[in-house]
């Protein structure tokens, strides 16, 4: 059986989908919203990590750089959040949404602390973790809808 493309979150086995995994209209809303607070929370946790002053006066050019990359890293971030807002408009697993908002808020959060200037190696460690982690699961999204039923990438295990 090939899976279909409305299908939510395929059996390994079989590729038959499982109906109680598929959202209504409410949960995709509770899906988005959990985004939007996990990240916010994510954020506003890390800002009181530390103060930027001494970073900044010690040696200012390298406190730009690193706040250009964090620009930069921030528009990674905004594009991964506008295509998760897209992915939660189909249905999918409870564990795979839980997991695109963990990977989300982690990488999220993670900015604070490279902008303030401090713990910048372990934020960057941890920015890249949540990244790699919604590379991971978008590879693993059997129901997603950029998958096309009987494609060679469609979900089935060799």
């Amino acid at each position: 059986m090939s899976p279909s493309v409305d299908a939510t979150h395929s059996d390994l086995r079989t590729g038959e989908a499982h109906p109680a995994e598929v959202p209504d209209s409410r949960s995709r809303w509770l899906l988005r919203g959990s985004l939007v607070v996990a990240c916010a929370i994510a954020v506003v946790a890390c800002w009181g990590l530390g103060s930027p002053a001494p970073h900044l006066e010690s040696d200012p050019e390298l406190a730009r750089l690193l706040r250009s990359m964090v620009l930069l890293k921030a528009a990674v971030m905004v594009a991964a959040f506008a295509g998760l807002m897209w992915r939660f408009r189909w249905p999918l697993s409870l564990g795979l949404g839980s997991g695109y908002i963990a990977a989300a808020a982690l990488a999220s959060g993670s900015l604070v602390p490279i902008w303030n200037l401090t713990h910048v190696a372990v934020a960057a460690v941890l920015f890249h973790v949540g990244a790699a982690m919604l590379v991971v699961g978008a590879l693993l999204d059997r129901s997603a809808p950029w998958r096309l039923p009987g494609s060679a990438s469609s979900g089935r295990v060799v």
